[in-house]
């Protein structure tokens, strides 16, 4: 009974130890564009407080940007962090399902860009209904390798209309780390010293050789402890028996 007991509670630690492992590694934590500005080459009708770009990381998903007319293929939105941020995840959320070719890149002085993501359709939703105002918004997430940066650069090269978002978001998905970049030590040339005078002979001493115990010996002793172990948990269950 005490060996099943054990036994139950020793797989529920694992089991609650592989749950905890998985929810972290898969939880978001807190969106990194808060608190940040974005900025556009153009709005729709050039109203900044109906269409402007901050309304894509307002946290407000019955906001939103929406690109002029006249950058149907040229649009971007960019977003400063305002300071270098560590992050994996990107989640843009568009409204109607216009944007065909895409691409999502990323640098620390706004000039020098890597792009990490490449795309086509982002929202696959077509019927304005289901994704109007108060309404469930269809997502389409970004997962790459954990990177520091502060500028987030979306460039729009393909649509089929101007470019129109909801919300973009990004986080640090599972709180992960950089990998430190460990850099080699400089190369130190030793002084060149005189030759070392010639060693006197001397009778070697002579060698003693302590016992060692091998890895057998110790596997020997393991087995031994076990089975010594079980022979006198037997003999009890005997005892009791009788």
């Amino acid at each position: 009974m005490k060996r099943k007991l054990f036994l139950a509670l020793s797989l529920t630690l694992l089991v609650c130890l592989f749950v905890q492992m998985t929810v972290s590694a898969n939880e978001l934590g807190p969106n990194l564009v808060t608190g940040a500005t974005a900025e556009s080459p153009s709005n729709w009708g050039d109203n900044e407080d109906a269409w402007g770009p901050q309304n894509a990381i307002d946290g407000d998903m019955d906001t939103r940007w929406n690109a002029g007319p006249d950058d149907r293929d040229s649009s971007w939105l960019l977003i400063d962090l305002g300071a270098d941020k560590v992050f994996n995840h990107i989640i843009v959320y568009e409204h109607f399902s216009r944007i065909e070719a895409f691409s999502v890149s990323v640098s620390k002085d706004n000039s020098n860009w890597t792009v990490i993501h490449t795309g086509t359709t982002i929202n696959s939703i077509e019927d304005f209904v289901d994704q109007g105002v108060d309404s469930e918004k269809p997502l389409y997430e970004i997962d790459f390798d954990v990177l520091e940066a502060r500028y987030i650069r979306l460039d729009f090269t393909e649509t089929n209309n101007v470019a129109t978002l909801w919300e973009v978001e990004v986080y640090n998905k599972g709180n992960a780390s950089l990998t430190p970049v460990v850099e080699a030590a400089p190369v130190v040339e030793a002084p060149v010293e005189a030759a070392p005078p010639p060693p006197v002979a001397v009778a070697p001493a002579p060698v003693v050789v302590a016992p060692q115990t091998s890895d057998y010996t110790v596997l020997f002793l393991l087995g031994l402890l076990v089975f010594t172990a079980a022979v006198i948990l037997n003999s009890k269950r005997v005892k009791f028996t009788k």
